[in-house]
């Protein structure tokens, strides 16, 4: 769809209740780890930010007010008055400036995975991980770098593209530990033949950190929350959001006791429950 002059990809699967999410580093995790219950309720408007995936036109040459103007003139394209946003990890705090930008168009907010602001601490790793979580780490980490997989340069041959996902891959799944209830979990499949767009990741990040170095952001949040976090995951725990719930109008937050980063797949039933309990809850009229 052509969006502020770029061409926006996006997919729609599902019906009902229509919801924006962005797909993650290019990847298509998302599509394949969020049920086929959600899917029964909620249209799931699966975009590539533009410069990422599918998308025309370019990161390197905007700003993150220019993403987020992105976001609502495919909303409006799309022909929605008001629409939800899912946001998983990095892409929620996305979603929290999509709000802040465009309150009136945004009619529910889900933040999945994610931390109010940067640099997160490491504290919950240190003193809640366990001795055995730890060591599965560090021989993961060391199985790596003994089988010699690293991440390949800029500009390496197009023939490379398959070595060059597949390092991208193992490298994330070994640090499992981390993101999975389960620590020996083997998360690789879920990427498939997926080629990670780690220049997005950069950029994203660079844009993001000025904006969230603390949590008075949030208070500016008006359309309804939920906030599922993973009690197991140490990449954005669940205890970073302890001082900064207050501070959002509306929000629901549940944790979920055997997930980590992945609560939509890692106990997927007790997700879709609340989630769809909590589109389907009245709520009080907005002032």
């Amino acid at each position: 769809m052509r969006v502020n002059g770029i061409d926006l990809h996006y997919t729609v699967e599902g019906e009902g209740f229509p919801c924006l999410v962005p797909r993650p580093l290019n990847t298509s995790v998302l599509e394949r780890t969020l049920s086929a219950r959600l899917r029964e309720q909620l249209q799931l408007i699966f975009f590539d930010f533009r410069g990422c995936g599918r998308s025309g036109g370019s990161l390197a040459e905007s700003n993150l007010d220019d993403v987020l103007a992105d976001v609502d003139r495919l909303r409006a394209a799309l022909e929605h008055e008001r629409i939800g946003f899912l946001g998983w990890s990095m892409y929620s705090l996305v979603g929290v400036d999509f709000a802040l930008a465009y309150p009136d168009s945004v009619s529910r907010l889900i933040l999945v995975g994610a931390v109010p602001c940067w640099p997160s601490s490491d504290s919950y790793w240190e003193t809640v991980a366990s001795p055995q979580r730890k060591a599965r780490l560090t021989d993961n980490l060391a199985r790596l770098e003994g089988s010699g997989v690293q991440p390949l340069p800029p500009g390496a041959p197009e023939s490379d593209q398959v070595v060059r996902r597949r390092a991208q891959t193992q490298r994330y799944a070994a640090f499992g530990p981390r993101y999975w209830y389960d620590a020996s979990f083997d998360c690789a499949p879920l990427y498939a033949d997926d080629e990670w767009d780690v220049a997005q990741l950069d950029w994203f990040v660079a844009q993001l950190m000025p904006r969230h170095r603390d949590v008075a952001a949030i208070a500016g949040v008006r359309p309804p929350t939920f906030l599922a976090q993973g009690v197991w995951d140490f990449n954005c725990p669940p205890t970073s959001w302890a001082e900064t719930l207050p501070a959002f109008r509306d929000c629901t937050y549940v944790a979920f006791e055997r997930s980590g980063h992945y609560p939509f797949y890692e106990e997927s039933d007790i997700f879709d429950t609340a989630l769809l309990d909590w589109l389907a809850a009245p709520r009080p009229a907005r002032p």
